[in-house]
């Protein structure tokens, strides 16, 4: 099924029923801005919801045994900001979580046996390792 108006795909993920959800850019033709979203196909039809009005470069989405959503995205911006975000609890929240990482994310999400989020990235010569802590709201 058709999906107009994508700009670039960031990130994909298959979900537990076979449903694609896809992180993409889309543009907007009325003000000529580009705003990020998550399309999910199900029923024979997109579900479109918008997730942000800033350009991320690059993502990494998995879904979790509940079909919660964990996306880590770098942002284009002066100091690349990596971010997390997810759905838990029906809204999609977005948090830093580390600036001046390189481009090109080496890892996806990973989930831990307690609930949270470990996140692998390369910050300069480095490479860093952060645990965010399960959703409260989940």
């Amino acid at each position: 099924s058709y999906l107009p108006g994508v700009v670039g795909t960031r990130a994909m993920a298959i979900d537990a029923d076979g449903a694609p959800h896809y992180i993409y850019a889309a543009a907007e033709n009325d003000d000529k801005s580009i705003h990020i979203r998550l399309a999910v196909f199900t029923d024979g039809a997109w579900e479109i919801t918008d997730l942000a009005d800033h350009l991320l470069v690059e993502a990494e989405l998995i879904i979790d045994d509940d079909g919660v959503h964990h996306l880590a995205a770098l942002r284009s911006d002066n100091d690349n900001t990596l971010l997390y975000a997810t759905d838990a609890g029906g809204v999609w929240h977005f948090q830093e979580v580390a600036t001046e990482v390189n481009l090109h994310l080496t890892a996806k999400p990973e989930l831990l046996a307690d609930g949270s989020v470990q996140l692998a990235f390369r910050s300069g010569s480095g490479l860093w390792r952060t645990v965010i802590a399960p959703p409260v709201n989940r």
